[in-house]
């Protein structure tokens, strides 16, 4: 399936089919499944950019797909996320993007190793707790599935001047960060003014409580 250009990292079973990731440099990610009843042939399930974290593992269970970083390009995110898509019968949507409990300023790697069992999720961060490693029991049958990722909105994009932010939680900060990693923006309303920004394509980091949406924004 791979190439040079779209290398494979990693890969799930969940006893039916075979999930992994093809990352198609710089920074998009694709999270395919095959079936080997059906001689493995490759179908895309859903694929997501990020110009930071290098995406390469996974795990699947049921409904419910956990997506995981095992590295990064630059340091905009010392705390590793850990992205939640949850199959609602429609297909699969962002949920929400879990941290754990660590310092901010400091790697964790959180979901470098994952498991499933039924509604409960292990992860561990090798890096956190002074690099001796902890490991977070997760209860999924707590994470309420709303369908963030289709919930929260900026426009219009691309946009020369202002753009908006639609969210049904409260936004506590939002970040644009350039490609190179430096945080060019920063703000806590529904309106962001980016018309002291270069033309260029952005990272976009919304905050929402305890989670966080991430998207691109392009300037012009």
């Amino acid at each position: 399936f791979g190439s040079a250009s779209t290398p494979i990292t990693n890969f799930a079973f969940d006893g039916t089919s075979v999930y992994f990731i093809q990352r198609q440099l710089p920074g998009t990610h694709i999270i395919k499944r095959a079936n080997p009843s059906d001689s493995f042939i490759a179908e895309d399930l859903l694929s997501f950019s990020s110009f930071d974290q290098i995406y390469d593992r996974l795990t699947v269970s049921g409904n419910k797909m956990f997506i995981a970083s095992g590295g990064y390009n630059a340091t905009l995110e010392r705390k590793f996320p850990l992205l939640m898509y949850v199959n609602d019968g429609a297909g699969w949507n962002y949920h929400s993007t879990l941290y754990g409990l660590g310092q901010e300023s400091a790697d964790d790697y959180f979901g470098w190793a994952m498991a499933q069992s039924g509604e409960n999720l292990i992860v561990g961060a090798p890096f956190e707790n002074n690099q001796s490693g902890k490991a977070y029991f997760v209860d999924m049958t707590s994470l309420k599935v709303d369908r963030m990722g289709e919930q929260v909105s900026i426009y219009p994009n691309p946009t020369r001047d202002f753009v908006n932010i639609t969210s049904p939680e409260t936004i506590t900060s939002v970040e644009i960060y350039s490609l190179t990693g430096a945080l060019v923006l920063h703000g806590n309303s529904e309106t962001l003014d980016v018309q002291a920004l270069h033309s260029g394509l952005y990272l976009m980091r919304i905050n929402l409580n305890q989670r966080t949406f991430t998207t691109r924004l392009v300037k012009h």
